[in-house]
């Protein structure tokens, strides 16, 4: 046997390529060094409170391909714990998380009401989670109260992305209170809201998310055009739109991509869903621009009822918290809403379910629904 001489990896060598989410358009590859994975992983240590640290079981129902999915792999081995992830069965998944006494759950919002249901179903297996982390999507506030009451009390939602990684984070019983709340500002990352120009505005303003981390990559492989996009100046634009409040809350008000312009009136689905979601009746929903037979613009919305429609008392419910300009004119009811690994709605995904199902169950009064989302 010869002696081999084995290289010594440095900060900046490459640790793995991930692909983004691609829920407004098409996966974009980034390129993780070992540096970036290493600081995202060292700071799940205070990330996510002074709970989460302490749990050595953990089950993840979130990809492994996925970037928080990597980062919480890495994090969970490294510090010689158990990693849990779904089984072919539910009941088979609920049981290992009993007879484990698994401590914590990392999971997006989507799979953590479908563990809740599965707890429902079978009581004999319910159990409380010691902390619970919510990731890849907005956690409404009905659905934060529903996981609470089943899944265990202390849940902390979080805002984040694979280009920057978890940029806030916070208790979901303070973020419930405000519209829109993700998290406050996590340690060592800076946020800030600027308008078109990149002009810093001051605390309380509407504007454009930048971020600045140690975490935050270099670019996408192969695509300079949305490297220039949203890598400038060592910082990433999510292009997410947002406000940050006196007290370091980060609020989103929605992606500038999927803003729908309704005549004039500038609608951001992700509002309308939050409250869409809200209503008992419903389990999912996703709203979109869809175009009459004679070309004019109206807002509809994707529902996936729980159990019997209820629509006059959604519209009811809806019409109690947002605008007139805010209220979709139909709905269309579906099985599922489609969505990313990351939870996050797949709109390229929903404007062809909204085609196919409009097509086959159109009624004669109700409007031609081509999506636009």
């Amino acid at each position: 046997m010869h002696d081999t001489e084995l290289p010594v990896a440095t900060a900046d060598d490459p640790c793995r390529i991930i692909l983004t989410s691609g829920s407004t358009g098409y996966p974009k590859a980034i390129l993780r060094a070992n540096r970036h994975v290493l600081t995202r992983v060292y700071r799940l240590q205070t990330a996510y409170g002074n709970r989460f640290p302490d749990c050595s079981r953990i089950f993840m129902d979130v990809g492994l391909s996925t970037g928080i999915g990597l980062t919480f792999f890495i994090y969970v081995l490294s510090r010689g714990g158990t990693l849990f992830m779904r089984g072919d069965r539910s009941t088979d998944t609920l049981e290992a998380l009993s007879a484990h006494s698994v401590q914590a759950m990392v999971a997006s919002p989507q799979s953590l009401a479908q563990m809740a249901e599965l707890y429902d179903q079978n009581p004999s297996l319910g159990r409380s989670f010691d902390a619970i982390v919510s990731t890849g999507s907005f956690l409404t506030p009905a659905l934060s109260e529903r996981i609470r009451s089943r899944l265990g009390a202390h849940v902390v939602s979080s805002y984040g992305s694979t280009e920057a990684g978890v940029a806030a984070s916070g208790p979901a019983t303070a973020l419930a209170k405000v519209q829109g709340a993700v998290g406050y500002i996590a340690p060592g990352v800076t946020v800030e809201i600027v308008n078109d120009a990149d002009e810093k505005l001051r605390v309380g303003r509407e504007g454009r998310l930048r971020i600045r981390s140690d975490c935050v990559v270099d670019g996408y492989i192969g695509d300079p055009e949305a490297t220039q996009r949203h890598f400038r100046d060592g910082c990433f634009y999510p292009g997410d739109m947002g406000v940050i409040t006196p007290n370091g809350m980060l609020v989103i008000l929605g992606r500038e991509q999927t803003l729908i312009n309704l005549g004039g009136d500038k609608v951001h689905p992700e509002r309308v869903e939050s409250v869409m979601t809200s209503f008992a009746a419903v389990r999912d929903a996703a709203a979109f621009a869809a175009a009459t037979a004679t070309g004019v613009q109206i807002l509809g919305s994707a529902v996936v009822w729980r159990g019997e429609a209820d629509e006059s008392g959604l519209r009811e419910h809806l019409s109690r918290t947002l605008p007139p300009g805010f209220l979709p004119k139909f709905f269309l009811g579906v099985s599922t809403i489609p969505r990313t690994p990351n939870g996050k709605i797949d709109r390229v995904g929903l404007k062809g379910l909204v085609a196919r199902e409009s097509g086959s169950r159109r009624e004669p009064q109700e409007p031609a629904a081509t999506a636009e989302v």
